[in-house]
């Protein structure tokens, strides 16, 4: 009989992994869906983000399961061509990264105060408007 110990662990893994890839693909839904045919688009922001299930789309749009399932693998395909190519979700993560850093290091430099707290300011409101 298997440990339990292990059961879960694998069972943790598998979800993790799991919902990386659901908020990987939100995210590329988010920079990229506007690229997308409306349909696609609906689609696919349906499954990743209203989690609804493929029998449940394919009712609502009046096709086929495997119909919407090769729909939301050809979406996700496309989306990631579109970040292999133009990489603005990593690079969206890097400035965001740069930013933080900078904040932290002017919170703790020696400036004056007046001059640290108007480039914190001016960063945090780049780091809101991203």
């Amino acid at each position: 009989m298997p440990c339990k110990v292990n059961v879960l662990y694998k069972y943790v893994v598998r979800l993790q992994v799991f919902m990386d890839k659901n908020i990987e693909n939100s995210l590329l839904l988010d920079f990229y869906g506007a690229l997308l045919t409306d349909k696609q688009q609906e689609i696919v922001r349906m499954y990743y983000e209203c989690d609804s299930g493929l029998s449940e789309i394919a009712q609502e749009f009046n096709m086929s399961r495997q119909a919407v399932y090769d729909m939301v693998k050809k979406a996700e395909h496309t989306l990631l061509e579109y970040e292999n190519k133009l990489k603005c979700v990593e690079k969206y993560f890097a400035n965001r990264n740069n930013i933080i850093s900078c904040l932290d290091l002017l919170k703790n430099s020696e400036l004056n105060k007046n001059q640290i707290e108007e480039v914190v300011s001016n960063l945090e409101k780049l780091l809101q408007n991203q």
